[in-house]
């Protein structure tokens, strides 16, 4: 019995033990987060983020509230950074950290990827970081068309990548409830490349669907017409 006693002590012991170490992992890890507020203020130190599975373990279940701490701190972060991406060396690792935290937040995936591709000047991490976004956020979410559609205005206008870019444009127009608006978007995509059945179809589907102030300002169907049926004549007298 006494030994039963003792044994049960000793487990209840290191339980505890375990407890406290864990407790203090939380302690430190919040302090951190507290102090990446200072430490954006400094633009040449980076944030020290410890890797995701340390964080998961401090967390003790907690682990939606460490991940809204660490998005906080990381706004703070990059407001307070120049543009370029030797500024921004530690970022994808911090949203990798609050996304394995809490993986299904459109928004952390959203801002996350623009100011990815558009602020750290890093496109390839931002498209990266969005299509992971596409596949995490449940399909359902009212937001999710823009994870896609920020894809393909990273391609479009910083990656030069017509193809994927209307791929992407195309892919957000049929996502839960994208805007009609990005109709044009699409239709110019498959102009550019040469499909000038689908542009004209999707031209006038713009036409249909929308208001004409959600068009170009310039925009006259008949003149679409004949801009994309001159160029289909450009490709086939070539």
């Amino acid at each position: 019995m006494i030994q039963k006693v003792v044994s049960g002590r000793a487990r209840g012991l290191r339980t505890l033990v375990v407890v406290l170490i864990l407790f203090a992992g939380v302690v430190w890890t919040l302090r951190r987060a507290d102090a990446i507020s200072s430490e954006a203020a400094k633009p040449d130190d980076m944030v020290f983020v410890p890797p995701a599975r340390l964080m998961k373990a401090a967390a003790l279940g907690y682990d939606n509230l460490l991940s809204d701490i660490l998005w906080l701190r990381t706004i703070r972060y990059v407001h307070n950074q120049q543009k370029g991406s030797e500024r921004f060396d530690g970022l994808k690792h911090i949203l990798d950290v609050v996304t394995e935290l809490d993986p299904y937040t459109c928004d952390v995936y959203e801002r996350g990827g623009c100011w990815l591709y558009q602020d750290a000047e890093m496109p390839e991490a931002g498209v990266q970081f969005l299509r992971k976004g596409i596949g995490m956020v449940p399909v359902h979410d009212p937001q999710r068309w823009a994870l896609a559609f920020h894809i393909g205005k990273c391609y479009r206008e910083v990656l030069f990548d017509e193809a994927n870019a209307t791929f992407y444009f195309e892919k957000a127009l049929n996502m839960h409830n994208a805007p009609r608006d990005l109709v044009p978007a699409v239709a110019a995509g498959y102009q550019r490349q040469g499909y000038f059945e689908k542009a004209i179809a999707l031209w006038e589907q713009a036409r249909d669907d929308l208001d004409w102030s959600q068009l170009p300002a310039d925009f006259d169907m008949e003149v679409y017409r004949a801009i994309v049926a001159q160029e289909a004549a450009e490709v086939d007298a070539k």
